[in-house]
């Protein structure tokens, strides 16, 4: 039997998908509009995705994953990025 592997909270999952989400749209140099306009959703949608707020139904991630030009399964995997603070970068 392969080793066990730990059961993952629903809202880790749920963040976790949204950095993915996040890392491939940046990889592409898309904003989050230009993902929404191609997606036929709202900025806010995606911005609410990528916060871990929106839970994603399974057509919602093909969706997405289509659009990216990614399998699916990629926005399942483990982000590399550190999560996103909240609100506006400080300026300089």
């Amino acid at each position: 039997m392969a080793g066990k592997t730990r059961p993952v909270a629903p809202a880790t999952l749920q963040r976790d998908v949204g950095r993915r989400v996040a890392e491939e749209r940046k990889s592409r140099s898309l904003t989050q509009e230009q993902l929404a306009v191609q997606l036929g959703v709202g900025a806010k949608y995606i911005a609410r995705i990528e916060r871990g707020t929106e839970n994603l139904g399974l057509q919602s991630l093909a969706d997405i994953a289509n659009v990216l030009g990614i399998r699916q399964i990629e926005l399942l995997r483990k982000p590399t990025t550190k999560a996103a603070k909240p609100g506006r970068p400080k300026k300089s």
